[in-house]
């Protein structure tokens, strides 16, 4: 072999492996997930629990009133939270981007409106202790004196 064919090969493996490292690395990234937020549901209402599709109905604004004729009023965070998205797609059984297209379709349509969306977890709590027939949604680790928790069935 000559000299320029084991420089050739020299460099070209020192690069492969270099390849093979920032591929395992990107690869190692693809699976480390996020820091999951599980989330409990809380209201300002007599109901202790809900139904996995009422829940659904609730969040898609197509329920509007409790059992008790009460009105419903829906407290979200903005859809690029992680606990928004946590919750809608592990709670809801419904992606964030579609629940977004459900409330402009139904804002823009004049059909109906859409959550108040709010900037804070603590935001969202301290609106559905002041509001009466609120519901939202918070971190399962949250302190929630003056709200219920919703136990959410099936």
């Amino acid at each position: 072999m000559d000299l320029f064919t084991s420089r050739f090969l020299l460099v070209n493996r020192d690069v492969f492996i270099k390849y093979i490292l920032i591929s395992l690395i990107v690869i190692a990234g693809l699976f480390a997930s996020p820091v999951a937020y599980s989330a409990k549901v809380i209201a300002n209402t007599s109901a202790t629990s809900l139904s996995k599709s009422q829940l659904r109905r609730i969040f898609s604004m197509r329920q509007l009133l409790w059992s008790d004729g009460q009105k419903i009023v829906v407290f979200v965070l903005p859809s690029s939270h992680q606990l928004h998205q946590n919750f809608s797609k592990n709670e809801l059984g419904i992606f964030s981007y579609k629940l977004d297209r459900i409330w402009n379709k139904l804002t823009y349509s004049g059909l109906g409106t859409a959550p108040i969306v709010v900037q804070s977890p603590q935001a969202l709590i301290d609106a559905v202790i002041n509001t009466s027939g609120a519901i939202g949604y918070v971190e399962d680790s949250a302190n929630v004196k003056d709200a219920y928790v919703i136990q959410v069935k099936g």
